[in-house]
């Protein structure tokens, strides 16, 4: 793995397990984790997020699209309503940049090639 991803995937592990003493600690949340393996779960979010990261790379949005449809769908199957989907979305999102502004000023984080990470060959944005 080269070190954009590995700055990347290190960065989403502090991240979910941040996120996830959270949403386990949380009245409503928790029970949506009773009898399930915790960190297999978040292996495979940050597996899933990973294989996003790429897609947007390719610039092939549509596909990440569906994939985060199909997430919100097993999501409502679990039983868990959009709303509070939505807002535990909104936390992810910001525990994510405050892990990157966190670690903007440690070594990993100077070295880190910020172009390299958005954009791939071929303008993004």
């Amino acid at each position: 793995m080269n070190k954009v991803l590995d700055t990347f995937e290190f960065v989403l592990k502090r991240v979910y397990d941040e996120f996830y003493d959270k949403l386990i600690s949380d009245n409503y949340f928790s029970k949506f984790f009773s009898g399930r393996d915790v960190e297999d779960i978040k292996r495979r979010q940050i597996k899933n997020l990973i294989f996003s990261y790429h897609k947007f790379l390719e610039g092939n949005i549509e596909e990440i699209k569906k994939n985060y449809i199909q997430l919100a769908k097993l999501h409502d199957k679990l039983g868990l309503d959009f709303n509070s989907y939505m807002d535990a979305l909104s936390d992810l999102e910001l525990l994510t940049l405050k892990e990157f502004f966190s670690l903007l000023q440690t070594t990993i984080m100077q070295k880190f090639r910020y172009r390299k990470f958005f954009c791939k060959r071929r303008r993004v944005f």
